[in-house]
């Protein structure tokens, strides 16, 4: 189904925030995607300080992965961790933004 989307999402803010403000199982984010735990603490730091919301604390989540994963971090991806993870509806708002 998403097979042919291998753009990356480097540069894809608007993908970010549509995914982000969907996202609101805090918690669940980081493991689906791997990250290293150093770089959650930081963002969780950076969180309270700062006092993000939680889509804005899942946009920088997402942001980090793309840093983290390079020229991997593409659309396919993405939706290859969320499906495996049943977040079906971020997958269906991934797919239709215009990219």
């Amino acid at each position: 189904m998403w097979e042919h989307r291998r753009e990356q999402l480097r540069s894809n803010n608007n993908i970010w925030r549509k995914c982000a403000q969907q996202w609101t199982e805090l918690g669940k984010e980081y493991k689906v995607l791997s990250m290293p735990s150093n770089t959650i603490e930081q963002l969780k730091k950076e969180k309270e300080d700062k006092q993000w919301t939680n889509a804005e604390f899942c946009y920088e989540i997402l942001k980090s992965w793309t840093q983290i994963k390079g020229e991997q971090a593409t659309v396919k991806a993405l939706c290859d961790v969320l499906f495996a993870n049943g977040y079906y509806e971020i997958i269906g708002t991934i797919l239709s933004a215009d990219i």
